[in-house]
């Protein structure tokens, strides 16, 4: 989840009609992930983000959103794969998640049973910037093995996979389809006002749906929503509190 530029806001509260007599704004940008790793593992811990785009089925002209998290914390990882619509001409499955090892400059992926996937392995090399997985036993058996092979890095990533169906090849068989994800630029907040004893905040980056929430301290208290989650980078709502923290967050 994207979090969030922050900022307060102070005023006289009788002076709200017109123009606020006092202000000050204060700037905090947070950074999209906090994470801790050895120096050896730097460029691996660079790849860690949440990357958005879509997936397409060459072979079939299906496709679908495409959403994967990378973790990285010391020695482990975690990569997270939801996927949309029909995907290998055959379902929509659940979000998946795949434990994965930090050695030196690669993320090692050796996973039995994996929901609906079967059995996955992978190997992502930061220095390279590459990424091959292949994934077996998927159950049902209507797919025999699945291959990716792709680069990662620079906020991106781009793979090209193929479907191996039991039985003689075809026009369909192998299927080949690629996939293709960004990593959004960090939310920022762009512009703060007080017009007419409202608050007006505009943003940028992240992903939506954004929530802005506020409360009275910075260092502690409960964050509490202001107003509805929204798919535009733009609100206003009345200046009620004399002295608040607000944040925007995203995914």
């Amino acid at each position: 989840m994207g979090v969030p530029s922050r900022f307060s806001t102070e005023h006289q509260p009788g002076s709200l009609v017109k123009k606020p007599v006092r202000s000050a704004f204060r700037w905090l940008i947070a950074g999209l992930f906090a994470l801790t790793a050895t120096p050896g593992h730097a460029a691996v811990a660079d790849l860690a983000g949440r990357y958005e785009g879509a997936w397409t089925n060459l072979t079939f002209g299906s496709t679908g959103k495409a959403v994967i998290d990378i973790q990285v914390n010391n020695s482990t990882a975690s990569l997270r794969f939801d996927m949309d619509g029909f995907v290998f001409g055959a379902f929509n499955p659940p979000p998946i998640t795949m434990p994965g090892t930090v050695v030196g400059d690669t993320i090692r992926i050796d996973n039995q049973g994996v929901g609906a996937f079967g059995d996955i392995k992978g190997l992502i090399n930061a220095t390279a910037g590459s990424f091959t997985a292949s994934i077996t036993n998927v159950p049902g058996g209507f797919i025999r093995q699945i291959t990716a092979a792709g680069s990662l890095g620079d906020g991106r990533m781009q793979l090209d996979y193929t479907v191996d169906f039991p039985g003689p090849g075809s026009a369909t068989n192998p299927a080949k389809g690629v996939m293709s994800v960004v990593r959004p630029p960090p939310l920022v907040l762009q512009a703060v006002g007080l017009p007419d004893g409202q608050i007006r905040l505009t943003w940028s980056g992240g992903s939506p749906p954004y929530q802005v929430q506020g409360r009275a301290a910075l260092e502690n208290g409960s964050w509490v929503n202001q107003g509805a989650a929204q798919a535009g980078t733009t609100v206003v709502f009345p200046a009620s509190q004399p002295r608040q923290f607000y944040r925007v967050t995203g995914n």
